[in-house]
Formats: C-alpha cells, structure tokens, sequence
C-alpha cells in the first residue's frame, strides 16, 4: 500500500514554486517556513490537515522506518511532532487522517491484513485507541473527509487508489446509508467538503493522462468540471470561507500551488507558489483562518517536511 500510496502522488503532482524562504527585498514573495525536522526521507511527512492548533500527518513510523503512520503536532511547535508506534510486528499503513472533532481523527488503515483490505478507522488522539468504522463492503475504502457540522462522511471507494467511487454516508451511525454519489467508471479520488457541508470537491482522471478537479452538491447527480487542459491537478480543498478552493497541478511545469473559483477556472485561477525544480509539493491544506497554506515538501536539502507558506496573494484575478 505504500507503493499505491507514492504512485499516486506522483500521478497527481507532477515535479518540480519558487521556493523563497528569505523574501529578500521583495515584499510580494512567499515566506517558506519549515514546520517540521523529522528525519530525512521520502515519506517524511505527508497529508497534513490543520485544527485549530493541532496537525494531524502521515508520516514514516520512526522505530521501524518502514510503514506509514498517523503523526500529530501543536502548530506553535514543531519539535512537538511526534509518530506513535505499535509494539511488535504491525506490517500495515495508516495514512490520510482527518480531523473529525477536537481530540478525534479518521483515517484509513491497511491493518486488516487477512483480508488485504484498507478500511476507516476513528482514534482517539489522547489514548491511541482505535476503532473501526465499519465493514463496509468488500471493497477499499480510501481518503476519509468528514462533513463539516455533521455526523456524515465522504470517501472514495474502490481498488485502484485514486481511481474509485465517491460514497456518501449522511450517518456514520447508520452502516445500510452509504450510498454512491459518483457514476460507476468515473475514476476519483481526493474528496473535500467545503463549509457549509453540501459540496465535495474531488479529482478525477480524464481523456489521455490528464486529471482534473470536480465537484458535486450532496443530493444531486450532477458534476461540474472545475479545470481542464493536458495538467494532472489534484488534492483539492475549499477555503474555510467557500470563496476559492486550492489545488496542486503541473500546469506552470513545476509543482505548484494554485487556487480556483468554485464556479470553475473561467471564473477565477490563479498560481499560489511554486516549488524549485527537481522538488515536489504534497498535499496541501488551508490555516484555520484561510491566510496561510500547509504543504508537505522535500526542497531544501531537509528530506520530507512540513512547511507553513505565509505572505500569500490568495484574491483571484
């Protein structure tokens, strides 16, 4: 699964915004501010999402270096990162948590090996205990994203990771209400809510070796296509305030950060920064207060970390 996992971020990002930690004299630049030092490697730290004043990552289990793991750290703090481990022999990944409510977080995990099977799972953050979900179905079940203000939850659905099914359960609580809410053979992946609850934003592959980024209101049938051209654009997130929704995408030749109105690129697009040629930005993710930006990347010599992106342009032309 660690392989899916790489296979897909390379599939959605592309290589290669200017990465300006010193602004210089430029008032305009980007301040890069690395978050993290954990050890250097590939899978350092990846798909951050931000509460408040708690992250939660995956990261590289730091006893056996060879699994992923659900890490958390207090934003005013970066050496307060930590990666629990598991005693014994634990052959799985963990990866992808989100926040569901103050001390609680969803994710997806491998661990049920009998079955090669990635399930969701909740745990409690204060005393490491899990629990499942639900057996959904013989299916996989990847990028938990818990809806904002309610009990119910969007997840991609299917083999392939990044290539599945949207599903929709308006009731956690309730196993017979998961339902589809994307057509069968319309691969997606990367679902995120946005504010009010009612829209998912997600990516999807399209014609050739493009994939664009969607979105779908919650009780109807209907995509909207919200960017296009020969890019891989991917990991979207609406803005704490619904008004723009960021993405990652090769569109400029470098691994970039963009930001696009939800009423699609027509309306509004627009390069947030960009990484140094032969560096790669993952998953990224807003501040609580939609100023700044978290992304996961591996520039500057640091291996694989959590960097905080400040002094940001973020008004669509």
């Amino acid at each position: 699964m660690v392989l899916a996992i790489i296979l897909i971020l390379a599939l959605t990002l592309g290589c290669g915004s200017e990465s300006t930690i010193n602004p210089g004299t430029d008032p305009d630049a980007v301040v890069w501010t690395r978050l993290t030092s954990l050890p250097k490697s590939e899978l350092g730290a990846i798909y951050p999402d931000w509460r408040g004043d708690s992250v939660t990552f995956t990261g590289l289990d730091l006893i056996t270096k060879n699994q992923l793991r659900i890490g958390y750290l207090d934003i005013n703090d970066g050496a307060s990162a930590y990666i629990p481990t598991y005693p014994g022999q634990a052959p799985w990944v963990d990866a992808r948590s989100r926040w569901v409510g103050s001390g609680l977080v969803i994710y997806e995990s491998g661990r049920d090996v009998a079955n090669q099977q990635p399930d969701l799972y909740y745990r409690d953050v204060a005393t490491g205990q899990d629990r499942r979900l639900m057996y959904t179905s013989t299916e996989f079940e990847h990028y938990p994203a818990p809806q904002p203000g309610g009990p119910g939850l969007a997840y991609a659905e299917g083999r392939v990771d990044g290539k599945g099914r949207l599903a929709f359960m308006a009731d956690t609580a309730l196993t017979p209400d998961r339902h589809y809410i994307t057509k069968a053979g319309f691969p997606v992946g990367e679902p995120s809510w946005d504010p009010t609850g009612t829209k998912i934003a997600f990516s999807a592959d399209s014609a050739g070796v493009a994939r664009h980024l969607w979105w779908i209101a919650i009780g109807d049938t209907t995509t909207h296509k919200l960017t296009s051209g020969p890019y891989e654009d991917g990991a979207p997130q609406f803005s704490p305030d619904g008004t723009k929704i960021l993405f990652l995408s090769n569109r400029s030749g470098r691994s970039s950060v963009w930001i696009v109105d939800p009423a699609g690129e027509a309306a509004g697009l627009k390069r947030v920064a960009f990484e140094d040629i032969g560096a790669a930005i993952y998953t990224p993710c807003w501040s609580p207060d939609g100023t700044r930006i978290m992304v996961s990347s591996n520039g500057g010599g640091y291996g694989r970390q959590l960097w905080i992106l400040s002094n940001l342009q973020l008004q669509l032309p």
